[in-house]
């Protein structure tokens, strides 16, 4: 393995870990502000009120939670609310923006879910190497600016032509199949005619709009998997056809324009992903190799003992299991206690050599 790839793929035993807990921590806060706003929509205004005759400012947020827990109407409101949210992620925009009776929501479901769970769809931006560099969910865009939601997405019997075509089905729109186009960060990406994407035709070709010299949508931008945007495709497939490439498919769900999405990994960019839909993991010969100078500075603060420092064991006076103690990391302890106990050591070598150097101080006496 030469110095280069090594440096390339030196965070592979941590990413996988370090953006589970991110998008943990996500979740985790959008659950609290999901409660906070449900309170504020049951309760009321949001803004402080007075407390009778002691003039005395009370938060609504007390008297928020005090109804929530006396008040039986507010945990039905709160259940009704979240129901709502779970009919919305399984019928998408089937319903032309008016909520589903609840006779229409059934008769929706018996009729549509046999299908999407039979002939679901999945979409990917994929390289010429075979790696998907983005899987497409509900939400995600198209060339037509209209999101993959707004595209057909359930089929009763799956198009044997290939490829298959998802058309928009937003009104007077002309995007006859979905097509990805990237971003830049959160920036959209320009053609060669210096335009962006939304000024071009969602019709066949791309034209642009905004001038007459560019012939279709054509960027120079360079996917994270060090590929050019224009060799990429955006591809639709079946469950069979993604089983069969040794892609994963996830598990069966009821919601509408899954697209590619099977987990919270689906989420990252396929040079980061290490299933077998992006970069793959890594191989059992690169996880045990030796760790070297070209390598990510996360992994050698936890490497073992190096080659020198078996040397200098020979040497006396030399202290080779502190060593081992200070660099060996404890399983019981989480990083912050790792990386605290790491500073300390360094404080007392540095207060140790500072009294070394100053040396004895001179007597008084003759």
């Amino acid at each position: 393995m030469n110095g280069g790839n090594g440096a390339s793929m030196a965070g592979y035993a941590d990413l996988k870990r370090t953006i589970a807990v991110l998008l943990d921590d996500i979740l985790q806060r959008l659950v609290k502000l999901e409660n906070k706003v449900d309170y504020i929509v049951v309760n009321g205004s949001a803004t402080n009120t007075t407390n009778g005759t002691s003039g005395n400012l009370v938060p609504v947020t007390s008297s928020k939670r005090v109804n929530a827990a006396s008040n039986p109407q507010v945990a039905t409101s709160t259940a009704l609310k979240r129901r709502e949210k779970t009919n919305t992620k399984i019928v998408g925009e089937d319903d032309g923006g008016k909520l589903f009776t609840p006779e229409e929501y059934e008769e929706y479901k018996r009729k549509v879910l046999p299908i999407r769970l039979q002939n679901r769809l999945y979409v990917s931006w994929r390289s010429p190497t075979g790696m998907d560099c983005k899987l497409v969910g509900p939400e995600t865009l198209c060339f037509c600016t209209h999101r993959y939601k707004q595209h057909k997405t359930d089929f009763e019997v799956i198009p044997k032509d290939r490829p298959i075509c998802v058309p928009c089905r937003v009104s007077h729109c002309q995007c006859k199949s979905y097509h990805y186009v990237p971003l830049n960060g959160t920036q959209p990406i320009r053609c060669r005619c210096k335009h962006f994407a939304d000024q071009h035709s969602a019709t066949p070709g791309s034209a642009c709009n905004s001038c007459s010299k560019c012939s279709g949508f054509h960027s120079s931008f360079t996917c994270g998997c060090g590929q050019p945007a224009y060799t990429h495709e955006t591809v639709v497939e079946t469950k069979q056809e993604r089983s069969a490439m040794g892609k994963p498919v996830g598990q069966d769900v009821p919601y509408a324009a899954m697209g590619g999405l099977t987990g919270f990994s689906s989420l990252a960019e396929g040079y980061m992903r290490l299933d077998d839909s992006g970069i793959g993991a890594p191989s059992v010969e690169f996880l045990e190799s030796p760790v070297t100078n070209m390598d990510h500075p996360f992994l050698k603060a936890f490497q073992g003992p190096s080659s020198s420092a078996h040397i200098s064991s020979q040497l006396p006076g030399s202290s080779v299991d502190a060593m081992q103690v200070s660099h060996v990391r404890n399983s019981k302890e989480d990083d912050m206690a790792y990386f605290e106990k790491r500073y300390q050591e360094r404080l007392k070598k540095e207060k140790a050599a500072k009294q070394k150097g100053r040396g004895p101080l001179p007597s008084k006496n003759p």
